[in-house]
């Protein structure tokens, strides 16, 4: 995998803040010409695999995620998983992983019953496969999201140009708008008022680039439950402090994903780096920061992703998600 230099990277940081930003802006915040720009993202788009989609506000969107883990007797039929996939939108991720799991599943769902549904026939289609299979509604995402796939956002109760906009951003959020009024077959004038809408109501928190080549090779996914003994509100601003530790040399994020949640298991953690040592390490260094609350970890490593997208970027963390305290998050 290639080094990248410090202009690379701010490249992708600009990308996965504001994906839609034009090369001429982009070249101009880095006082480069434009045909430097270019070429670098021509490069990194080959070298990464760079998606430029959609971070959506879940919440506004009235969508819930669930965070599943599941341990298999043997190697799921990826032809059975597919063919189940292909018939319901609800599975927006599906990793392999090696560890305490074999399989890693983001769903999302526009109601409780609509989970429950789906939840019931995965498994049965899995009954083969399944030792066991625990479930985690996601509470807050502090750090980082799943993208959504098209047949879930064409499912929104949205009109329907709202729909085959997001679903086209979603599919390449740089696509320029002259490209995306003649493939909807509307004016101009038109997309940009139902862009603008989608804008004002906030449901589009971001057009962003994720890796579809990791840049590190080693993902570390795991499952934390608490007891929460007193001053874990303090603990945790600890812990935030640590996820936006990185160094300036690294190509992508060390924590991916951070997100609070309820139901078998309190919180999960995407994190990627260069040495596994390095990764287990860090686990380690946030068991410290917890120790009094007496945490358990379930973990794997993920190891090829079978539906959906790598969640990888390179963004400003801090930036973008730490203004979050504890006391807003338990306001929600």
């Amino acid at each position: 995998m290639a080094e990248l230099d410090r202009v690379s990277r701010r490249i992708l940081q600009e990308l996965s803040s504001d994906a839609r930003i034009p090369i001429n802006r982009l070249a101009k915040n880095l006082g480069k010409s434009r045909s430097v720009v270019f070429s670098r993202l021509r490069f990194m788009e080959n070298e990464f695999g760079l998606r430029y989609t959609l971070e959506l506000d879940m919440q506004k969107l009235g969508l819930s995620s669930y965070l599943i883990k599941a341990k298999l007797r043997k190697p799921v039929d990826r032809a059975l998983l597919h063919e189940f996939i292909k018939n319901d939108p609800t599975a927006q991720f599906i990793a392999v992983t090696k560890g305490e799991f074999d399989l890693l599943i983001c769903a999302v769902a526009k109601s409780q019953l609509q989970y429950i549904r789906w939840e019931y026939s995965m498994r049965s289609s899995l009954k083969d496969y399944l030792v066991w299979w625990k479930a985690s509604p996601v509470v807050f995402e502090r750090v980082g999201f799943f993208p959504l796939n098209d047949g879930l956002i064409r499912s929104l109760e949205l009109p329907e140009i709202q729909k085959n906009l997001l679903a086209s951003l979603n599919e390449d959020a740089r696509t320029p708008f002259n490209e995306l009024a003649k493939k909807l077959g509307v004016t101009l004038a038109a997309l940009r008022y139902h862009f603008k809408v989608l804008l004002k109501a906030g449901l589009i928190k971001r057009f962003t680039a994720v890796m579809q080549k990791p840049p590190m090779p080693f993902h570390i996914v795991y499952f934390t439950t608490f007891t929460y003994a007193k001053g874990y509100e303090e603990r945790c601003k600890e812990m935030r402090k640590l996820s936006t530790r990185e160094s300036q040399e690294q190509p992508c994020n060390t924590y991916s994903l951070a997100y609070e949640l309820s139901g078998g298991s309190d919180m999960f953690v995407w994190a990627s780096f260069n040495d596994l040592k390095e990764g287990y390490a860090r686990v380690e260094e946030e068991d410290k920061i917890f120790e009094l609350d007496e945490i358990r970890h379930e973990t794997a490593l993920a190891l090829e992703v079978i539906h959906g997208l790598w969640p990888i970027r390179n963004v400003e963390i801090k930036k973008l998600y730490d203004a979050s305290s504890w006391e807003e998050i338990k306001e929600q």
